[in-house]
């Protein structure tokens, strides 16, 4: 989620551009809602092939949805200088072990805002999770993964601060249950709760594991 941090807020045009160059998605609630992928419609303006789009093209394109599914990791803040440039500004206190700044804040604040924004729909979080690449059991077995269980903790609670504004959340996914393949990075960025020895398969619940099992049959009434 892109965070301006500037007083009069950030030019429309360096949000859409940011956006783009984040491969974001942009909803818009035309009739019943579109999706547009922004770069290749920048792109295009760009270049002059853009399609001609008719008054009712939007309406007919427009379909219902049962739910809006949101994946968030982190957020982006940023504030324009007296020079005009737009830069980057830190804000989250720690980073996770792949160097995404941990905000929970940031996903209360999405789902605060979308529903502000398009009316209350049905939401998933379909994705959101912390990697920590390097993790191995301990010599008792385990794997104590304290950062990845911070992590849930914040931001599951922040859940919980959206509900209370309203927002109509009907689920959660971690991601993800085990360590996997991840098509940009491959197999270093460990983000399961599961532990996988890639050399023999063997599984080994993380701490993040048993935590996660917990609020899941408690429906987040054990935190705190």
């Amino acid at each position: 989620m892109l965070r301006d941090s500037t007083p009069k807020g950030l030019h429309r045009a360096n949000y859409i551009t940011y956006d783009s160059q984040a491969k974001a998605w942009k909803l818009k609630p035309e009739s019943e809602w579109v999706f547009q992928e922004v770069e290749p419609i920048l792109e295009a303006e760009k270049n002059g092939t853009a399609p001609v789009i008719r008054p009712s093209d939007l309406k007919e394109a427009s379909v219902p949805v049962d739910f809006v599914g949101i994946n968030y990791y982190f957020s982006y803040f940023q504030k324009r200088l007296t020079s005009g440039k737009v830069v980057e500004v830190q804000k989250a206190k720690e980073k996770t072990g792949i160097g995404w700044p941990v905000y929970p804040q940031g996903l209360q604040d999405a789902l605060v805002w979308f529903t502000k924004t398009y009316g209350r729909k049905p939401i998933y979080i379909t994705e959101n999770g912390a990697a920590y690449p390097g993790e191995k059991p301990g010599s008792d077995g385990w794997l104590h993964d304290k950062k990845r269980v911070s992590y849930l903790n914040g931001h599951v609670g922040a859940l919980r601060g959206a509900i209370d504004h309203g927002v109509d959340l009907k689920g959660y996914f971690v991601w993800s249950f085990m360590d996997n393949f991840e098509w940009a990075s491959g197999y270093k960025p460990r983000f399961g709760l599961v532990y996988v020895d890639y050399a023999t398969q063997k599984r080994t619940v993380k701490d993040s594991g048993m935590f996660y099992s917990q609020v899941a049959l408690t429906n987040g009434g054990c935190l705190p």
